[in-house]
């Protein structure tokens, strides 16, 4: 702890040197160095980030333990982003309305946190967050000169952390560019920007969301037919973008349908072609072809692209004689194909077809925080000069129902960063369509409250009902929830057994 006896300290500090010198390892490493900090300082919490060549960042420990399956952030995101940005110290005394730290998914008992940069011969090799869950936790700038101290002391530990790191990642570069050239593919910037682009939109923590994109990841190189479904602006293009580029088809084309946006005659010559031009099958033979909204899909058509799927041949114009064609079908569509299947306006043997495997994308209002981790992410993408919400702006974020989910919340990012002045923001700049929607939906939310109000109700029903409610939002917790409740323990006990929701009890 710091302000330890000198003696205990040096010993402490000859054993940790040893440690973290018997393993270079990163996740071994910073393990033991995250345990030791926090031992050392004797706060909550102590999370180590890892700082890549290219300032992306990743949690690889906490106290004690290794992390090392955490998701990557890219440069410049999070409070840990931040810190390598400024390549300075930061600390707050109140985290939770501080706008550094409002897209960082953390743990709600956080009040204060110090994040200290680990330079290594002027690059940054990790951020150090130390955390503390007390309310009333002032970190100073005396409390960061010994943390910083202790580090110098460590110098040699990491020095060595450092060249180990640079080597490895070398080695990683050379072999991949090794590999390239043997299998003699053409590195194309194109769709290694195109891959990154959609690390950076296909972001979040919710569940739901990383259980698609994990069945995602492991169908893509199984080369059999996707069916992605969900509402508009939830990102189905790009996930479908991404089973391509995870896909052994990656090097080969890839094209979007609009099934949408064309009639008939239109969307017939632009798949399969006619006998002047070739169709988008022909085009992208060995490649991969998204049918977007494949539900508009007249059934004539819908019985040719079976056939296809079936035969993997096609006919085009007055010419009989059929091509034979290897290419992947992704589908996808807002509306629930099976409904479509039992409307009889879908074909049900095209439908098993393309639902070989299906992946369904939540709206974003069923996402919980992620709303504000993509309002941070979208308010300073491409721009120089960074913005920030306050709490305030992001507890607005919860009023609207997003029913244009990413795409609308992107477009009130941007709008919000062009319309405010200065570096802080408090006020989200909804369009005039958003807030009439949420109007009407207030409006709609009123009435349903209004006829709830009639509904009848006895004293002991309303009064069963604020109880488990008062439970429910206090985690179960029976003290407070009485507390709450202005009630004592013991009374709260006999009503919850009266209600038959727990065995009796001597409380």
């Amino acid at each position: 702890m710091i302000g330890q006896d000198p003696t205990k300290h040096s010993s402490n500090l000859s054993q940790i040197s040893t440690l973290l010198l018997s393993d270079l390892r990163e996740n071994v490493f910073f393990a033991h160095l995250s345990k030791y900090i926090k031992d050392f300082t004797g706060e909550d919490s102590v999370e180590i980030n890892l700082v890549y060549n290219d300032d992306s960042t990743q949690l690889i420990a906490r106290d004690g333990e290794s992390l090392a399956d955490s998701p990557i952030k890219n440069r410049g995101e999070g409070a840990c982003g931040y810190v390598t940005k400024i390549k300075r110290i930061y600390y707050s005394n109140s985290v939770k309305r501080d706008p550094v730290f409002a897209s960082d998914m953390r743990d709600a008992k956080i009040e204060a946190e110090m994040i200290i940069p680990v330079s290594v011969e002027g690059k940054i090799l990790a951020t150090i967050h130390i955390q503390s869950f007390d309310a009333g936790k002032k970190y100073d700038d005396g409390f960061a000169s010994s943390v910083k101290n202790l580090l110098n002391e460590l110098s040699v530990p990491l020095q060595n952390i450092n060249l180990y790191l640079m080597a490895k990642f070398l080695n990683k570069e050379l072999l991949g560019k090794i590999k390239q050239q043997a299998e003699g593919v053409e590195v194309r910037s194109e769709d290694s920007v195109n891959v990154a682009k959609e690390r950076i939109e296909l972001i979040g923590h919710d569940t739901q969301l990383l259980q698609s994109l994990s069945l995602a990841k492991r169908v893509a190189t199984q080369d059999i037919p996707v069916l992605i479904e969900g509402e508009a602006g939830v990102g189905k293009r790009l996930l479908a973008k991404k089973v391509h580029h995870l896909s052994d088809r990656h090097n080969s084309p890839f094209y979007i349908i609009e099934c949408g946006t064309m009639n008939e005659v239109s969307l017939e010559k632009e798949i399969f072609g006619d006998d002047n031009a070739k169709g988008v099958l022909e085009v992208a033979n060995h490649g991969t072809i998204v049918l977007n909204e494949v539900s508009e899909l007249s059934i004539r058509l819908q019985s040719k692209i079976l056939e296809f799927m079936t035969t993997g041949k096609i006919k085009k114009g007055s010419n009989l004689e059929s091509i034979g064609l290897n290419v992947r079908i992704v589908a996808t569509s807002q509306k629930s194909l099976k409904d479509l299947v039992a409307q009889k306006s879908f074909r049900d043997d095209l439908f098993y077809r393309l639902a070989t495997v299906q992946i369904f994308l939540p709206a974003l209002r069923e996402r919980g925080d992620d709303i504000k981790i993509l309002a941070n992410h979208f308010l300073n993408l491409g721009k120089t000069e960074k913005k920030f919400l306050t709490a305030v702006a992001l507890e607005e974020l919860k009023t609207s129902s997003w029913s244009g989910n990413i795409i609308e919340l992107r477009n009130a990012m941007e709008r919000t960063y062009a319309l405010s002045d200065g570096k802080y923001i408090s006020k989200i700049e909804f369009s005039d369509f958003d807030i009439l929607g949420r109007n009407e939906e207030r409006q709609d939310q009123r009435i349903q409250d209004e006829k709830r109000e009639f509904e009848p109700s006895t004293l002991a029903d309303l009064e069963k009902r604020h109880i488990c409610k008062t439970l429910e939002h206090l985690g179960g917790n029976k003290t407070r929830a009485a507390k709450s409740l202005g009630i004592t323990v013991k009374t709260l006990y006999n009503k919850l057994h009266s209600y038959g929701l727990i065995a009796k009890t001597n409380q």
